[in-house]
């Protein structure tokens, strides 16, 4: 077999296997949809496996499949660490997925959820095998991704519509300290492959902890783990997968990675340690308190991947295998924990803990496999969890952390109190649910669990296993050496230090102790009054005056009451939410008052453009120009635009016939949009000019038969004629006025493409004009005058040769456009000042100049045009039934393509991967960092405004439930969506999607 089988086919079959989900949907069963995805999972961790030779004989598998992106490469390597991480999301993934077949197999969304499931353990196990920062980051965000649709995967409900925006939010805004540690450790080493030593010269503290911000949101460490107790309204699949296979396991990866390239700084060490230990206890202390099964997992999860992290913090070989074997080992118990908590609530319709109990008797094998994993994370001898804690304490005192071994030790004590509280209100006492529960009818579940339980309970008795074949394997290659002497029940280690020893005795007294706070705990719940006093609102169970839930039953809502009651700074303190709210609170009345300004401006559009233009000509003064007037080239913009541009406008054609637009008004959409390409086609001015002007006068007249507010008609017409009458001159003083030409242009494109302060018609403009119109001015001809302006840059230099005004001018234009969304309700004024983001950060990437400036510039003006037609396509069919209100809520249910469209258009256009305008924005951050990286912190902080507002739109508008049925008719349905336009809707996907991940497609 050839060597690089368990590279590529590992996670190309189960990309397959998405193919063939979507291919097949009309044709299988939700059933057979299930065994298919098992099958395409499984036959991925049979490729993989078949290089376990490779990994036992130390050999290392590097693999180039192809060319991608620029200077970034499709390039794998296949070693033991990515072989660990492989193994457990192929694994694991494939028992979770087995049992999604009973768990699902009533569900209507079974395509999509199976489809998502599968390439999300493909993209982690890509990541994991890839060698390319920029590819790394890829599967890190389309991973993400996964995650968010999966998380909403019952998007009418509310709380998994907030669940999933709240976890989308803080994972990719975190995760953009991937992106610029890729972006400066290629800029300052000129190589973006870890697999070349060169790249780990440069990583310093400061790059590493950017690294770092990013795991921990992914991993959830504190303070960015408030993100996973809420995303618990997802299927319990997905639950398990997030927190055993394929999600958590991605920040532990990426430390483990960085910790095999070189040698940490202390100041990077320390740090990691401290976040970990800090972790481990808020997330224990947490889950303390949940009287929700699966709330209660995720803080555990919390709490046990700080343990990890701990261990990889130490940096020793003891250290790191200890963590690496933990994160096997959690795969397994928390996988499998997951399940039993889903089964619960499948056969018991609640995971609430005081309503649940007595179980045991109904759910024999449930119960056992439950009692067995939550055994395991609680360290109990003989169980999995025991050996990765008894190891992890020993390694912290060898090293010497005295304050994180105890820290980890209580929290282990912790541990065993809140598990055994969830295992006696779950199986044991008197039974509250009325549901009775039928085991035999889902055996594929049973076993599902017990195939986790019982690889739990194999490395627990003989974890020499996991180290001869996946821990000792990959600890040379980081610099470590192997671990010896690890024996039956991981009792023997060599060399007898006194460490071992102490660390032992510290895994069994936490356990006792864990039991015996349990024990002193539990009799409360079983006092009753002497002699069997009838229960009434005077009497019941001794509490010592507080009140209880319920007659004769201390219930987990009491305890978690009592605890926070006693604990009450303590939490307060503990919870970053709050501190994430008063944040929210303060960005949100700034935004208002940019938005109370804008208004004033709006509302006096013609002489503020006036007013703003002969200021800013004052201004831009200061900033002469020298330079030569003929140092140009010719140059026009790119066949592919073009195309792209083509396509944009066919999908505002196509959706105008399904709107309100007809006869005269479609003639001239049509022929605004022939004009704008025809301009772009024309080699050089004057022509090309008239043409593009000509544009937006066809659309003036469009928007004039299609407005009632003819004001808002007449501000366009001024402005398009005010930046005509600048760029018209600017052209003619070229030759003798170099300087006052560029002063006279930067005005004229201020104008035309709507950058701050010149921005103030397009606002006005979305409130009046419909979306489709929007589309065509904001998404074509706009475009279309912007690529002029990118062959201006390389015809005319000059006029960019002074670079300051542009770059302000752009980022003022990008954080001003973000903040302004935000205090947006409106969705049509929400995207016009999204293009005043994106807009400015284009022209960031015109003035930062170079071949690399000019291809973002080019790139982000196709994925602009693109995505910006499919936003307000998106909007379009919604407007035409009268339903386009502020805060409505829950439209997705009735257009779900609209929906669709929509956050496919902003992930776009915000340069999302995997869809294309990731490959724009990569260039301009490269670039902007390379200027200064305050110039890349400013844009990255515009696109996370601006991604914060999408979010809260997705929620308000399109997500969750609604309270009134669309249009006030009470039998709307989603068929309110016509062919033609879901066609629009999925070819414009398709679009962003291909670009982006076969750019040379996008190029070509």
């Amino acid at each position: 077999m050839p060597p690089w089988i368990p590279l590529i086919a590992s996670w190309a079959l189960p990309i397959g296997g998405v193919l063939l989900e979507l291919l097949l949907v009309r044709v299988l069963s939700n059933r057979a949809k299930g065994w298919l995805a098992v099958l395409s999972s499984a036959f991925g961790f049979l490729a993989l496996i078949s290089g376990w030779r490779m990994i036992l004989n130390g050999t290392v598998q590097d693999r180039f499949l192809s060319a991608w992106d620029g200077p970034f490469s499709l390039i794998y390597r296949l070693d033991g660490l990515s072989f660990l991480f492989a193994f457990i999301a192929l694994g694991v993934g494939s028992v979770i997925l087995l049992f999604s077949i009973e768990y699902m197999q009533h569900e209507s969304g079974a395509t999509r959820f199976y489809a998502l499931m599968l390439l999300f353990i493909a993209m982690l196990v890509h990541l994991v095998f890839s060698a390319d920062w920029f590819v790394v980051y890829l599967s890190w965000e389309v991973i993400g991704l996964c995650s968010f649709f999966l998380i909403a995967f019952w998007y009418t409900q509310a709380e998994a519509a907030r669940g999933a925006c709240k976890a989308l939010v803080m994972t990719h805004i975190a995760g953009y300290g991937l992106l610029a540690f890729a972006i400066i450790g290629y800029a300052r080493s000129g190589v973006s492959v870890w697999i070349d030593p060169r790249f780990a010269t440069s990583l310093t503290t400061g790059i590493l902890l950017l690294a770092l911000v990013a795991a921990m949101a992914k991993s959830v460490q504190f303070p960015l783990h408030t993100w996973i107790p809420d995303a618990m309204a997802a299927p319990t699949p997905v639950s398990a997968l997030l927190h055993a296979a394929c999600y958590v396991t991605a920040g532990v990866y990426l430390i483990a990675r960085l910790r095999s390239l070189a040698p940490w700084p202390p100041l990077f060490q320390g740090v990691l340690i401290a976040v970990a230990t800090l972790t481990m206890l808020v997330g224990a202390l947490f889950a303390l308190i949940q009287t929700d099964l699966k709330r209660l997992l995720a803080f555990s999860t919390v709490s046990q991947v700080g343990y990890m992290m701990l261990g990889l913090g130490l940096g020793t070989p003891l250290g790191v295998a200890a963590g690496l074997l933990l994160c096997l080992n959690h795969a397994l118990f928390k996988g499998g924990l997951f399940l039993c908590a889903g089964k619960v609530q499948h056969e018991c319709g609640s995971r609430d803990l005081n309503r649940l109990g007595g179980l045991a008797s109904l759910m024999p094998w449930t119960a056992f496999n439950w009692l067995v994993l939550a055994a395991s994370i609680s360290g109990l001898p003989l169980l999995s969890g025991f050996v990765s804690k008894w190891l992890l304490y020993h390694a912290a005192l060898q090293a010497g952390q005295i304050v994180p071994a105890v820290v980890a030790w209580l929290v282990s004590i912790l541990t065993v109190f809140y598990f055994l509280k969830a295992s006696s209100s779950v199986f044991f006492g008197e039974r509250q649910t009325p549901q009775t529960p039928a085991e035999r009818t889902h055996p594929w579940m049973e076993r599902a669990i017990g195939f986790l339980a019982g690889g739990s309970l194999l490395l627990g008795i003989a974890p020499q296993l996991a180290f001869s074949y996946l821990i000792n394997p990959l600890l040379p290659a980081s610099g470590l050496a192997p671990i010896e002497g690890i024996s039956w029940l991981g009792v023997r280690l060599a060399g007898g230090e006194w460490y071992a020893s102490l660390g032992l005795g510290m895994a069994i007294l936490a356990l006792a102790l864990g039991g015996a706070v349990y024990l002193i705990w539990q009799p409360a719940r079983q006092i009753a009054i002497s002699g069997e006093v009838q229960v009434t609102a005077g009497g019941g169970v001794f509490s010592g005056g507080e009140p209880l839930s319920s007659p004769a039953r201390l219930s987990a809502t009491d305890f978690s009451q009592l605890l926070q009651e006693q604990w009450n700074e303590v939490y307060r303190l503990a919870d970053p939410d709050r501190f994430y709210r008063v944040v929210w609170r303060w960005l949100l009345r700034f935004a208002q008052v940019i938005e109370n300004l804008s208004q004033f401006l709006e509302r006096r559009a013609g002489w503020s453009l006036v007013a703003f233009s002969a200021l800013g000509a004052l201004l831009l003064a200061l900033f002469k120009p020298s330079g030569s007037a003929t140092a140009g080239v010719f140059h026009h913009a790119p066949a592919w635009l073009l195309g792209w541009l083509s396509l944009a406008g066919l999908g505002c054609l196509s959706v105008a016939f399904c709107v309100a637009l007809r006869g005269n008004q479609l003639l001239l959409l049509l022929l605004s949009i022939l004009t704008a390409l025809g301009g772009l086609l024309l080699p050089a001015p004057p022509w090309n000019f008239l043409l593009l002007e000509g544009a937006a006068l066809l659309a003036f007249g469009l928007l004039w038969l299609h407005l009632n507010d003819k004001k808002a008609a007449q501000i366009y017409l001024f402005a398009v004629l005010l930046s005509a009458v600048f760029t018209f001159a600017a052209l003619q003083m070229m030759p003798a006025q170099p300087a006052l030409a560029t002063i006279v242009f930067l005005l004229g494109v201020g104008i035309k493409i709507a950058l701050v302060p010149f921005y103030v018609w397009l606002p006005r403009l979305a409130g009046a004009a419909s979306a489709p119109v929007l589309g065509l001015i904001i998404g074509v001809v706009d475009v279309a005058a912007f690529a002029e302006v990118v062959n201006f840059s390389q015809r005319a230099p000059l006029l960019f040769s002074q670079p300051a005004p542009w770059l302000w001018l752009g980022l003022l234009s990008a954080l001003g456009g973000a903040l302004a969304m935000l205090a947006q309700r409106d969705l049509k004024r929400l995207l016009a000042f999204s293009t005043l983001e994106d807009m400015g950060i284009l022209i960031t990437a015109v003035a930062l100049g170079q071949e690399l400036g000019v291809q973002g510039a080019y790139l982000g003006a196709a994925v602009h045009a693109v995505g910006k037609v499919l936003l307000f396509v998106s909007l379009s069919r919604v407007e035409a039934d009268g339903n386009l209100q502020p805060s409505v809520g829950g439209l997705a249910r009735f257009y779900p393509f609209s929906s669709a469209g929509f956050v496919v258009g902003f992930l776009a256009v915000l340069g999302a991967p995997p869809f294309a305008g990731y490959l724009a924005r990569w260039r301009i951050y490269l670039l902007s960092f390379e200027t200064s990286p305050w110039l890349l912190g400013g844009l990255l902080l515009s696109s996370s405004l601006a991604l914060l507002a999408y979010g809260r739109t997705l929620l308000e508008f399109w997500w969750g439930s609604s309270d009134r049925q669309a249009g006030g008719s009470p039998d709307l349905l989603p068929c309110r969506e016509p062919l033609g336009f879901r066609l629009t809707v999925v070819l414009l996907v398709i679009l962003l999607l291909l670009g982006g991940l076969f750019p040379g497609l996008l190029l070509s």
